[in-house]
Formats: structure tokens, sequence, C-alpha cells
């Protein structure tokens, strides 16, 4: 019996070891790295700048999926472990109970036979024997005062009652240990489906972020290009303004070469001013003298009488003709004068223009450089807006691809994430009703310490309620309203308030029970009511009542088993606490 209980002792150890093993791995990879990598994407979501190439995204995410398919698979192999330990266990128990029982049996019969003296012991013997066998009392103790083979036999029948006692009180502890652990693996799959949702609605926000940058994207390269097509028209602008400009200062230079050529124009016609001046007062000079010889003349021919009237008339005319002259001449005068004044005026008007001629062709080539500098200029601004059209059109092709990736992956593993959780809250659920089995079977029999039996009981039942509604909740078991029954008429409810309670209803934390386990049946009772009725968002609500409620039922249970000097815990080398200190010391 002892190589047996070692031998299913070492496959169950495994099995937590692997538990182990698999949830550090979910530690490490998934609640470490892949969250951190999934923060570093979500603190760039509104900013749209995201840290992260498709292939990393791939990896991370995909070593996140191994590392919960190894859980899902290490808890399933763990509970089907357990569940054959405890059964094989239980089973184990009873064929060495009828099997010792039944040597027993004979050898009272071979005593009878051998020594008629020991008929009343063995008789007593066998009473017993039939007593513990119906009752399933293995509190029962046979007398082995003797040294002789009854007393041999009853030491060792005793012996065996004892560990078969043990044995039943530590299935009850590790009952409890496994419906707890179950009640947790149902916490984590219930926290992994609520994390998938959150998950699912900020991979969509970011998505969307990168859609629109993707959006944004192509409008800057579109832009980029226009604006390209846009320079393009400006350089050839410029050139043609460049043309434009050399052909003004060609223009100007011109001008200017025909304004200095008629400003030396002018400069002479003001020296022949001056020359037809000198001219012009010679004449007058010459006017004036034959206007005096002209009225000696005819002064003389008055003195000459009739013989000088002829040539008074002659004096007469020439001297009109002298004044007319003198007349002409101060005309020619003032037209010198006049054309003088317009070729002075004419000669600054030419050298203004010549000056401005000047500063035009120096502006000119001011404007050319400018227009060089613009051309220059435009010429680099069309290779940058190409060099940004083509980036943004990888960018457009990066990011596109890094959203279907994130969209695929992260819908892969939300799939798969939600399919181990699914499988996880089942298993909780099948090992949840295989313990509660269990529990029944060794309920059955008799042990010392009944009240430690009772409070075992009490915290299994409770922590499986709050495991049978969270699956009544999610669809994957039946809860049937007429099991939801009263605080009075459960099977603690019905001890609690027995003769058999209340010697112990001295002891606080034993009478605060009554309150919270009175509202806990109370909350299963309106929670699969308002199931039936449709209204699953309340009575999700009230399961949060529940799972308050259910802690402190059991928080006081254990105080109390604690005054009782009752150990709360389980033995450590059970399979109940190896596998609820695995999952304790990874995710709680």
């Amino acid at each position: 019996m002892a190589l047996l209980l070692y031998q299913m002792g070492e496959v169950d150890q495994q099995a937590a070891d692997d538990v182990s093993t698999a949830l550090q791995k979910v530690k490490t990879v998934f609640l470490g790295g892949y969250q951190q990598f999934r923060e570093r994407i979500f603190a760039q979501r509104k900013t749209g700048e995201y840290p992260v190439t498709p292939q990393e995204w791939l990896k991370v995410s995909t070593q996140a999926i191994d590392t919960v398919l190894d859980l899902n698979r290490a808890v399933s192999r763990l509970a089907d472990s357990g569940l054959g330990l405890v059964k094989r266990r239980s089973e184990t128990q009873l064929w060495l109970t009828s099997a010792l029982l039944l040597l027993g049996l004979l050898l009272a019969m071979s005593g009878i036979a051998g020594v008629l003296s020991k008929t009343r012991r063995i008789e007593h013997f066998e009473t017993t024997f039939v007593s513990g066998i119906e009752t399933k009392d293995l509190t029962l103790r046979l007398p082995a005062g003797t040294v002789d083979e009854l007393g041999h036999m009853a030491k060792a029948y005793n012996q065996l009652s004892a560990q078969i006692e043990t044995l039943v009180t530590q299935s009850m502890s590790a009952a409890v240990s496994v419906a707890n652990a179950a009640t947790k693996m149902g916490d984590v799959a219930k926290q992994t489906q609520s994390g998938i949702q959150i998950q699912q609605l900020e991979t969509g926000e970011v998505t969307g972020n990168i859609d629109q940058m993707v959006v944004s994207i192509r409008e800057v390269a579109a832009n980029s290009n226009q604006a390209s097509g846009l320079a393009n028209q400006a350089r050839q602008q410029a050139a043609e303004g460049m043309g434009v400009t050399q052909d003004s200062i060609s223009a100007i230079n011109a001008l200017a070469k025909d304004i200095q050529q008629a400003e030396r124009v002018m400069h002479q016609l003001e020296t022949h001013n001056q020359e037809i001046g000198g001219i012009v007062a010679v004449i007058r000079s010459i006017a004036e003298q034959t206007n005096l010889l002209a009225l000696n003349a005819a002064i003389e021919a008055a003195r000459a009488g009739d013989s000088g009237r002829g040539f008074a008339v002659v004096a007469d005319e020439v001297r009109n003709l002298a004044q007319r002259t003198q007349e002409s001449t101060q005309e020619i005068e003032s037209i010198i004068d006049r054309l003088k004044g317009s070729t002075d005026e004419a000669v600054v008007v030419m050298k203004r223009s010549s000056e401005q001629a000047v500063e035009s062709v120096s502006r000119a080539d001011e404007t050319g450089v400018a227009l060089n500098a613009i051309t220059e200029s435009v010429n680099a601004i069309t290779d940058i807006n190409a060099l940004i059209a083509e980036s943004t059109e990888g960018q457009v092709t990066v990011f596109s691809t890094l959203s279907q990736n994130m969209q695929s992956n992260i819908l892969q593993f939300s799939q798969i994430s939600s399919m181990s959780a699914d499988q996880t809250r089942d298993s909780s659920v099948q090992l949840g009703d295989a313990v509660g089995e269990l529990q029944l079977s060794v309920n059955e029999y008799t042990v010392s310490g009944r009240i430690h039996n009772k409070l075992q009981a009490a915290k299994y039942a409770h922590l499986a309620w709050k495991a049978r509604v969270r699956g009544f909740l999610d669809g994957t078991s039946t809860l049937p309203q007429d099991e939801a029954v009263s605080h009075l008429h459960c099977d603690f409810g019905k001890w609690y308030h027995s003769a058999d309670a209340r010697e112990y209803m001295n002891i606080p934390e034993m009478a605060a029970i009554d309150r919270p386990h009175e509202e806990l049946h109370q909350v299963i009772i309106e929670i699969v009511k308002l199931k039936g009725q449709g209204r699953t968002e309340e009575a999700e609500s009230l399961f949060q009542q529940l799972d308050a409620l259910s802690s402190e039922v059991v928080s006081l249970i254990e105080q109390v088993e604690r005054h009782l000097g009752v150990e709360v815990a389980p033995p450590k080398s059970s399979r109940g606490d190896a596998f609820t200190k695995a999952v304790d010391d990874v995710l709680f």
C-alpha cells in the first residue's frame, strides 16, 4: 500500500510541477514581455507612431499564444492526474478495507475452529467488522489487550482503520483545496476573457488609428506629388522668367546705348546751337549797321531834294529790309534759346535715363541671380517632394501590412486565448463536479473530529457554489431552481441549525457565519431567477456579491477551525496544496 501511494504521489507531483513551469512561462512571456510589448503599442495609439515591425509583433504574439496553450495542456494533465489520484486512493482504500476485513473474518473463523475458548471475542470482532462495513464508521476499534493471535489481529485492524481514517480526512482536505483551485481556475478564465475583450477593443482602436494614419500618409503622398507638380511648373515659369529677364537685360542695355548716343547727339546739337547763335549775332550786327546806313542814306537823300528822291526810296527799302532782318534775327534767337532750353532739358533727361538704364541693368542682373536661386530651390523642393512621395508610399505599404498582421494575429490570439479560457473554465467546472462526487463519497464515512469534517464539507460546498454559479452564468452547466435552496435546507445549514452545532455557538466566528451564509443563498436564488428571466447583466452584477459572500463564509469557517486547533492548510505533500500553491504563486 505504501508503494502504491508513493507512485501515485510521484505522478501527481510531476503534473503539479508541469503546471508551475507553464504558469511561470505565462508570467514571464505573456504577463511580462507580451504585456509590456502591447503597452508600448497602446501608449502610442494617439500619436500614431508605433515602434514595432510586423515581424516583431508576429514573433511576440506567437510566443504568448504558445505559453497559453502550454498552460492549458498542463492544467488538463494536472486535472486528469488529480482526479485519477483521488479516485485511485479511494478505490485502493476501499479494496484494502474489504480485503483486510475479509482476511480478519477468515482469521476469526479459523480461530473459532481452532480455539473454542475465543468464541466470544471472535463474535465481538465479527460484530465490529459488520458494523464498520455497514455504517462506514472508521472510528470503531477492536480491543487489542491480549498478545495472542486475536490481539495481533485486532492491533493490525486498528492500525489499518486509523490509516484509512487519516486518508479519508486528507481526502476531505484535498477536496477543499482542489475546489478552491478549481474556483481560482474559473476566476482566471473569467479574467482572461475580460482581458481578451478589452484587448480586442484596444486593438480595434489601434488598428483604427493605423488605418487613419495610412489615410493621412496617402494624403501626404498625394499632396507631395501635387506639390512636386506645382514645383515643376514653378521651375518652368522661373526658367521662362529667367529668359525674359535676360531679354530685358539685353533690351535695357541696347536702350542704354541708344540713350547714351542720343545724349551725345544732344551735346552736338547744343554745340551747333551755340554756333548758330554766333552767326545770328553777326547777322543782327549786320542788320543794325545796315539799318544805320539806310537811315543815313535817307537823311542824305532828303538833303539832295528831288534828285535824291529815288535814292531815298531805295534807302527806305534797305532800312525796311534791315528791320525785317533784325526782327527775324530776334525770332531766330528766341527759337535758338527755346531750342537750347529743350536741348539742355533733353540732355538732363537723357543723362537721368542713362543712369536709370544702368540701374535697371543692375537690378535685372540681381533678378537673374534671384531667379537662378529660385530655380535651384524649386529643383531641391521637387527632389524632396519626390523622396517624400516615395517614402510615404513605402510607409503606406508597411503600415497596411502591420495593420493586417495585427488584426490577424490578435484575432488568432484572441480566439486561441478564448478557447483556452473556455477549456480552463470547463475543466474547473468538471473538476468541481468530480470533487463534489468525491466529497459525497468521503462524507459517508465516520471519522474522528466530526466538527472538522463538517467544516471541511461546508468550505467545499460554498466554494463549489461559486464555481457552479459561474458555469451556470457562462452557459457551460445547468443549475435547476429547485437546487438553489435556502440557507436552512443546504447540508451545512441543516447541521448548523441542529443540536450538534449548538455547543460551538459560543465561538464568535461560528455565530457570525449565519448572516453571510443566509445572504449567500439568497443571492444564489436571485441569480437563478434573473438568469431564467433573461436578465443576464443583473445576474452578473449579483455574482460579484456572491464572490464576496463565499469568501467571507470560507474565511469565518477557517477562523473557527483555528479556534478549535484544527490545521487549516492541507499537508504540504498533498496534491491540492501543490496545485493551489502553483496558481497562487504565479497568478495571485
